[in-house]
């Protein structure tokens, strides 16, 4: 056995300052998101993060930068035998956007709405659990829970076909008299049995010579133990075949070289896993199960056994879909930090413009199918208006010419957060667009999406009435933060709009205003 591998974290610069070092399966903690790091191991020939390998930089150092995400950061190191080692990285956002505190607080608010709605594409990996749920994201919390447990069943199914279950099975078969411990009734119809019973047997009748047909207890692998597994297996190598799909079209936000080797290291341990899957099928127990099934029967006797339980366990984890609970060990990729960022920014409005308005936001189907949002929430107002709260909504490009009810006349445009308020066949549309931005020069850069959405987009012929901004700190751009801003020009910024921050009662009175 090797000596122990160490993870060692520098900052670069002259100093090449040391910010940490762990051992297999430890944490170094303080990173800061769109930071740039030395990472070395020794005897580390490769290293991966998000499985993109990384560019050696100089002696054994390899350059890392962390981009927009926060969270706990999953690197693998492979020596020259081929060998993983797992270390952790955790990543903060930046102080000059949100402080560690207001986005853990994030986090949570958006747990509780909708675990779903934290899974991404970032390096990034938070805690997650069972809930049984499916979503837009199967792919990803396939790969995760293929990748972390699919060696792990196959070495439970491996141990099986050194031991598998048998059982003995009746059948019929000719035997010789002498070996016929019972008689069965359909014997008698052989006139030799009948003579030799009652004694009038001839003497040129061999005994030995008599055979009878009858059931014999024999040991067969056709077990229904054995059928549930081997029914597992053929499902993991159908999760892995279209994982393999999945992973040829998954790029990201990757660059193209990133993403060709993010590509070929998930292929490579893909096509091992669909390999080792055929290996063990062709082998018994598996290539004698008649019908692969599982049955009652089946987990009866799984249950019964500590090496059918732990594959089967094992199995059904590698394929298990839902997400919830932070409480669990598991680790999921989430969003990177602007993605979370926007999410809580819908959650909070959510939750504040029931308390502000007095009703109940309801989970539906938005009347408008053309815009297919990711998350659609409605209520009737008292003054017997229709609100709809869409996230993620996407308005395709048709041109002038659309026949659409919701179309935007350049591009395909998808703002984060759309409110419309319906009264009969009048519909009215306030655009709210998160931006995980700071300083005056970033906010102004981002006041483009605010007029381009202002401009393009249109819901039954007419435009948004405002487009405003939310930015988790200061705009440092006074001017576009009044309300006399807003309704002169129609867009402007909500700054502070942030966990303990006055921002999000700003702009919950500025739609109550509207409505």
């Amino acid at each position: 056995m090797g000596p122990r591998q160490h993870l060692v974290i520098h900052a670069i610069g002259l100093a090449q300052e040391e910010l940490g070092r762990t051992g297999q399966g430890g944490l170094i903690s303080g990173l800061r998101e769109d930071a740039s790091y030395l990472l070395k191991v020794d005897g580390g020939t490769r290293l991966y993060v998000d499985d993109v390998p990384l560019t050696e930089a100089h002696d054994g150092h390899f350059a890392w930068t962390s981009g927009f995400f926060a969270g706990r950061v999953e690197v693998i190191s492979v020596d020259q035998n081929g060998t993983e080692t797992s270390f952790y990285l955790e990543v903060v956002p930046a102080n000059r956007k949100l402080q560690t505190a207001q986005f853990a607080s994030m986090i949570d608010a958006i747990r509780r709405f909708d675990q779903r709605l934290l899974l991404g594409q970032a390096s990034a990996c938070l805690g997650f659990g069972n809930a049984g749920m499916s979503g837009k994201f199967d792919g990803l919390v396939r790969w995760e829970r293929v990748k972390r447990h699919g060696s792990a069943f196959l070495t439970c199914v491996e141990s099986i076909t050194r031991m598998p279950h048998v059982k003995l099975k009746p059948v019929r078969q000719l035997l010789p008299l002498v070996q016929i411990k019972r008689l069965p009734v359909a014997a008698l119809r052989d006139r030799r049995i009948v003579a030799l019973a009652t004694g009038q047997l001839s003497e040129h009748e061999r005994i030995d010579s008599i055979r009878v047909n009858a059931h014999v207890p024999v040991e067969t692998i056709d077990t229904a133990a054995n059928r549930a597994i081997c029914a597992l297996l053929k499902r993991f190598r159908r999760a892995v075949i279209a994982l393999e799909s999945w992973v040829m079209s998954d790029r990201g936000e990757l660059s193209d070289a990133d993403a060709l080797g993010r590509c070929n290291r998930r292929l490579a341990i893909l096509r091992s896993l669909e390999a080792n899957v055929g290996r063990l099928l062709n082998r018994y127990p598996f290539r004698a199960v008649d019908k692969p099934e599982i049955t009652a029967a089946g987990l009866t006797q799984i249950a019964a056994s500590p090496i059918y339980s732990r594959a089967f366990r094992t199995g059904t984890e590698a394929l298990r879909l839902g997400v919830e609970s932070q409480s669990s060990a598991e680790h999921l990729h989430v969003s990177p930090s602007w993605g979370v960022y926007e999410t809580w920014c819908y959650v909070a409005l959510a939750n504040a413009l029931e308390s502000r308005l007095g009703v109940r936001l309801e989970p539906g189907k938005s009347r408008f199918n053309d815009v297919s949002p990711e998350v659609t929430l409605a209520a009737r107002l008292p003054n017997g208006d229709e609100l709809e709260l869409l996230f993620q909504t996407t308005f395709r490009s048709d041109g002038i010419s659309s026949t659409r009810k919701a179309w935007s006349v350049s591009r395909e445009r998808r703002p984060d957060i759309v409110l419309v308020a319906s009264n009969g066949g009048a519909h009215r549309m306030l655009i709210l667009d998160a931006k995980y931005r700071s300083g005056r020069s970033n906010v102004l850069d981002a006041m483009a999406s605010a007029h381009i959405y202002r401009d393009s987009l249109f819901l039954e012929d007419r435009r948004p009435d405002l487009c405003l901004l939310l930015l988790p700190a200061a705009s440092e751009v006074e001017s576009l933060e009044r309300p006399q801003t807003w309704e002169t020009f129609g867009v402007g910024v909500v700054s502070a709009y942030s966990e303990g921050l006055d921002g999000v009662e700003r702009c919950v009175e500025a739609i109550a205003t509207w409505l």
